[in-house]
């Protein structure tokens, strides 16, 4: 899910990613599962031609679970890998801690500020998550979008990998 609060007050945004991991409602004992402890990747991308520059970055996640009549939540780690303030933010984690448990839900949060001369356009904000089954050995980038709108995330040399990506237009700068 992806939102964006505009506060005209102070001319900024407050754009929102969530994500939540369902259950492997396959197994017998209904558990969260992810394959394996490698890096995943979410992040957001924005357009604007430098108008719009991004702050207060956050992202936070917990691993849940019921374990022998007990509640296990515990938080994520996360670090921010790339940032740049005018068109993007990732942040890397993984998704089964070192306790085997799996990721259940993430939030991420971004702050937009219009900083340049209004150009009275139109653009988006895009959330990407790019989860890999393997080994990662390449980076991840931000590319800049084209004509004032958000760009991608991509991430090279990992082999097994896909993205999911939402699109969220109507950011004015």
């Amino acid at each position: 899910m992806l939102t964006a609060d505009y506060y005209a007050d102070s001319d900024w945004y407050k754009v929102s990613g969530f994500s939540m991991w369902e259950k492997n409602y396959s197994s017998n004992d209904n558990k969260y599962i992810a394959e394996k402890g490698y890096e995943d990747y979410v992040g957001f991308t924005w357009g604007g031609e430098g108008t719009i520059q991004g702050s207060d970055y956050n992202m936070r996640g917990y691993f849940s679970d019921f374990v022998n009549n007990q509640s296990y939540n515990k938080p994520l780690s996360v670090s921010r890998c790339l940032t740049n303030s005018f068109s993007g933010v990732v942040w890397q984690f993984i998704e089964k801690n070192q306790d085997g448990k799996s990721l259940t839900q993430g939030s991420s949060y971004v702050t937009l500020t219009k900083v340049g001369e209004l150009q009275n356009k139109m653009t988006s904000v895009r959330f990407t998550y790019i989860h890999t089954y393997d080994i990662v050995k390449g980076t991840v980038s931000i590319n800049v979008g084209a004509g004032g709108l958000a760009g991608g995330i991509s991430l090279s040399s990992a082999e097994k990998q896909w993205q999911i990506e939402i699109d969220l237009s109507g950011i004015e700068y």
